[in-house]
This record gives structure tokens, C-alpha cells and sequence, in this order.
């Protein structure tokens, strides 16, 4: 009878392990967002200037909290801020003046390459989701 007990309390415990990582997955795959916690960026609409920008930098995820409008605001907005390489994956040229909807500044200055980064808000939010996967408890 004991050892029926003892088979039957490890296998409670592994659905119960096992249930609990599929409920921490399912967290993983949601957005992490500004109603949830007051640290993530929330998004907001374009910045009239850049002052404005540069007061918006959410230092914990390197976002400024509104839409920049070309990649050449977005370099002097990282430049303000330490984050000085453009970094490799973003698809357009430091120097582009062609005004963008919806592109989201990034600068990382704490990172060893301090890289600065301007893509659209999708791209963004996948970053920043990947740099916070591993906080959830």
C-alpha cells in the first residue's frame, strides 16, 4: 500500500510540474505590456520633437516610449543616450531621412557593443519580449 502511495504522489507531482510549465510557456508567448507592468514601454503615438523622445527612453527596455520618425532622429536619439553602433540588423541606412509610421527607436547603452537599433513596432516588441523570456518566474 505504501509504495502505491508513493507512485501515485510522483505522478501527481509530474502532472503538476508538467502542468505548471505549460502554464509558464503560455505566459512566455504573451506580450509583455505597459498595463501589466508599469516598466515595459508602452508604445505611443509619433514624437513631435525629439526632446520629447529623449525624455520617453524607458531605461529598462532601451525603447523610446513613442514612434520615431526617421532613422537619422533615431541614431542622434541613441547618440544622446551612449548607444553609439548602428547596429547590423537594422535594414536601412543611418543616414535614411524617409519618414516611417509606426518605427521604434532602441538603444541598449548598457550592453558591450551599445548597439542602437530602429525597426518597425512588431520587431521591437519581438526584441524586447526575447530580452525579458528569461524574468518570468
Amino acid at each position: 500500500m505504501a509504495r502505491t502511495s508513493q507512485v501515485g504522489l510522483i505522478v501527481v507531482s509530474l502532472l503538476l510540474v508538467l502542468g505548471m510549465t505549460n502554464g509558464m510557456d503560455l505566459l512566455r508567448r504573451s506580450r509583455r505590456s505597459k498595463e501589466n507592468d508599469p516598466n515595459m514601454t508602452s508604445y505611443e503615438e509619433d514624437c513631435p520633437n525629439g526632446l520629447i523622445a529623449y525624455l520617453k527612453f524607458n531605461t529598462r527596455t532601451g525603447v523610446f516610449d513613442c514612434a520615431i520618425k526617421t532613422a537619422e532622429i533615431c541614431l542622434a536619439l541613441c547618440q544622446l543616450v551612449e548607444s553609439v553602433n548602428w547596429d547590423i540588423s537594422n535594414t536601412l541606412s543611418m543616414r535614411d531621412q524617409e519618414d516611417r509610421d509606426q518605427w521604434y527607436c532602441r538603444a541598449l547603452p548598457g550592453y558591450p557593443t551599445r548597439p542602437c537599433f530602429f525597426k518597425p513596432r512588431h520587431q521591437i516588441e519581438d526584441d524586447v519580449d526575447r530580452m525579458f523570456r528569461y524574468e518570468w518566474p
